[in-house]
Order: C-alpha cells, then structure tokens, then sequence
C-alpha cells in the first residue's frame, strides 16, 4: 500500500509541475510557447527520474506497485492533463 501512496504523490507533484509549464506556455504565443511546454516535458522527466531513484535507494516501500502507479499515471493521467489543458 505505501508503494501506491508514495507513486501517487510523485505522480501528483509531477502533474502539477506539467500543469504550471502548460499555464505559462498558454500566456506566451508563437514557437516560444511550444519550447516551454518541451523544456517542462524535460525538467517533468528529469525530476521523476530522480525522484524515483532517491525513492528506491532509500525508502523501503512495494517497488512493484510504485512502478505500476507511476507508469499508469505516465501513460493516462499526462497526456489527458495535457490534452484538456492546451485544448481551452
């Protein structure tokens, strides 16, 4: 259960740091909006990589259930959050 929890908050942190480049992107026009939202796609990717490898050397938690929370909020969570954020 910790390994849930634990994925569901780096997956909420990660989410939220995707949402405020998204909002900053929308306030700016042209090709230098499409450059913010990569940039925060790298810095999203970077983090949670670094958070998930702090959280598997030093938390004993479920790895299996972080890794498949973490992965199915990747793959379902993101791009919707995207998709109804640039859709407005």
């Amino acid at each position: 259960m910790d390994g849930l929890l634990v994925g569901l908050g780096v997956s909420l942190f990660l989410t939220f740091i995707n949402v405020c480049f998204i909002w900053y992107s929308k306030r700016i026009s042209g090709v230098s909006a499409v450059a913010i939202v990569q940039a925060g796609m790298l810095v999203k990717f970077m983090l949670g990589a670094i958070i998930s490898f702090c959280i598997i050397k030093l938390v004993d938690i479920n790895l299996w259930a972080y890794a498949l929370t973490l992965g199915m909020f990747v793959c379902i969570a993101f791009p919707i959050t995207a998709y109804i954020m640039t859709n407005e």
